[in-house]
């Protein structure tokens, strides 16, 4: 599934990604992130979408805990350091949100 926003795309993807993966190794990233599977348990019903502006992958948004029947999940986006501070992570919930 592919979902066009402003001046990105969403992408889906699996958890194995190796592009994606490299991103996670980045400092802040992977701090981020080890703070979030402190508090959390294994997810079922998950979407992951790369976020790319062009053909670049410049982070990461996903559904985890998916309830379809009550339209909830919870949420989690992430953006390269070098693209920070661009409106992109609104742009990725505004485009996971249609």
């Amino acid at each position: 599934m592919k979902l066009q926003c402003q001046s990105i795309q969403l992408r889906t993807t699996t958890p194995d990604d190796p592009e994606l993966n490299s991103i996670r190794e980045d400092e802040q990233i992977a701090k981020y992130l080890s703070e979030i599977h402190r508090y959390t348990h294994p997810m079922p019903d998950k979407i992951i979408f790369r976020i790319e502006e062009g053909e670049q992958l410049i982070g990461e948004v996903s559904l985890k805990n998916i309830r379809w029947y009550n339209r909830k999940a919870e949420i989690t986006i992430y953006i390269i350091p070098t693209h920070q501070g661009k409106g992109i992570g609104k742009q990725a919930l505004a485009g996971i949100m249609r």
